[in-house]
């Protein structure tokens, strides 16, 4: 069971660097990089497109979307109902106070006024809308750079099919291989080396029986480990 390790170590640096050589540096760098980059690009300009977008007339249209949803769902519920209805304590997680929200609540229930149920509603559907915005935001940068990625990628490769460039291109891919295909072992390594100790539990009994001292390769990495400053 254990020598499975070795051969599938051995199965990750050839199909990581045969794929690196075939595709060239520029295509293997950016597709192993164009997930963090966009990400941080979107978690870069997530707050100023979103305050964009929060002052542009789109905005206005889904607050007062928003703001009747809520009010019909406000004005629906039962004036006799103290505790906060399901669908409001679930708001926590976008920023609403609980405590701030029950007291208008009760503000509410008990004065039963237009101006009550209006700054109830405007509570609630300011943060609503902000995370809306937020999420809606942080998705169209995250497509639009993966988008701008691939598109970067393809033209860089075609550019580096001149002859000149397509054996330096290739070169450097392998390079590029074997600093992915470490990486990738090394992530193998340690989410095995994660999953020793728990196996019996979680019921993995082929990964119990899993011996690393009976390994080549897989002992090798696994004792000399990048990624075990991070897990340990």
């Amino acid at each position: 069971m254990s020598a499975i390790l070795d051969i599938l170590i051995v199965v990750i640096i050839g199909v990581t660097i045969g794929f690196a050589v075939k595709n060239g540096f520029v295509k293997t760098v950016l597709s192993a990089a164009s997930f963090l980059i966009a990400l941080a690009v979107a978690f870069l300009f997530v707050a100023p497109v979103r305050d964009a977008f929060l002052e542009s007339g789109m905005a206005v249209k889904v607050r007062t979307a928003v703001d009747e949803s809520i009010t019909s769902f406000v004005t629906d519920t039962s004036e006799e109902q103290e505790e906060l209805p399901e669908f409001l304590t679930k708001l926590e997680f976008i920023g609403i106070d609980k405590d701030e929200l029950q007291t208008k609540w009760n503000d509410w229930r008990s004065g039963n006024t237009e101006t009550l149920k209006n700054e109830l509603v405007g509570y609630v559907s300011e943060p609503v809308l902000r995370a809306v915005a937020t999420f809606t935001a942080f998705i169209l940068l995250y497509l639009g750079s993966v988008l701008v990625l691939r598109l970067a990628a393809y033209l860089l490769d075609k550019l580096t099919d001149l002859p000149i460039l397509r054996q330096a291109n290739k070169l450097l891919g392998l390079a590029a291989g074997v600093v992915l295909a470490l990486l990738r072992v090394w992530l193998f390594c340690a989410v095995v080396r994660l999953l020793l100790p728990c196996a019996d539990t979680l019921g993995l009994d082929f990964v119990s029986r899993i011996d690393p001292s009976a390994t080549f390769l897989f002992k090798f990495f696994y004792e000399n480990n990048f990624f075990n400053f991070f897990f340990a």
